[in-house]
């Protein structure tokens, strides 16, 4: 096809260049070197070839292809792309981080927003799934899906990003399990279910250190009724130990709410 364009574009050329239209040398199968033939016209030859080739293109073809044809269009299209830009720099976050590239501090603070700003970017994207967006635009981004499911970043560990419910869980489990022992509670299968509950709430809040005081102490208390028979019950002297330790960790745990 494109031989037969430039057949005929020359042809062209030969019936509007008159001192070389009965030229029999440009008639023989032999090769012609145009550019030493005298008088030849290169940027004419050229742009018959352009003007040959167009006459062959279907005209549809030639039109501006608009994304939008209204400013609503345009908008969801916004959305779109803002929703695409979060999961593609959710995803660089992640390997920066595998890669030790950025602070964990850092990191964690981007993240946060991250999380944030992909919220708002699917609530206007109107998505109900992200799986079928990606799925949709193939984009690959496996560490920014495995980061939004958890919906936190990986240095904080899962308070389910509520700190204040978290906060009054551990209070409401501190208060209930020492009015427990001060009402004379000692069967271990009454006491175990609401300290567990303790451990679990204070160990999943991130913002207190791993070796903090009131982690330490509710979690020795939980290992030792863990450790014991259902059916067993701890001494006077136990419930009273018990009592005073978290009694004390209750009141370090107050002490680092109001300091931070």
């Amino acid at each position: 096809m494109v031989m037969h364009f430039f057949v005929v574009a020359i042809q062209i050329e030969l019936t509007v260049t008159p001192a070389y239209s009965h030229n029999t040398a440009l008639c023989r199968s032999t090769p012609v070197d145009f550019m030493n033939v005298p008088g030849y016209n290169v940027r004419g030859a050229s742009r018959m070839v352009r003007h040959a080739m167009i006459g062959e293109i279907n005209p549809d073809f030639l039109q501006e292809v608009r994304l939008y044809e209204n400013s609503a269009e345009r908008e969801r299209l916004d959305n779109m792309s803002e929703l695409y830009a979060v999961l593609n720099a959710l995803e660089c976050l992640e390997k920066m981080l595998s890669r030790d590239c950025i602070p964990p501090k850092e990191y964690t603070a981007e993240c946060s927003k991250l999380l944030v700003q992909y919220k708002v970017a699917l609530r206007l994207v109107q998505c109900s799934d992200i799986d079928d967006f990606v799925r949709k635009y193939r984009i690959e981004c496996p560490a920014a899906l495995e980061r939004i499911r958890e919906d936190r970043p990986i240095t904080v560990r899962d308070d389910k990003g509520n700190t204040l419910k978290c906060i009054a869980e551990i209070v409401e489990m501190f208060i209930t399990f020492l009015d427990q022992l001060k009402l004379n509670v000692r069967a271990v299968d009454e006491l175990f279910p609401t300290l567990n509950e303790l451990n679990v709430s204070i160990s999943a809040m991130s913002s207190l250190p791993d070796n903090f005081d009131s982690k330490v102490k509710v979690k020795a208390w939980h290992d030792r009724l863990k450790g014991m028979s259902a059916s067993e019950e701890i001494s006077d002297e136990d419930a009273r130990q018990m009592i005073f330790e978290l009694e004390t960790a209750y009141n370090s745990f107050t002490r680092f709410l109001h300091n931070s």
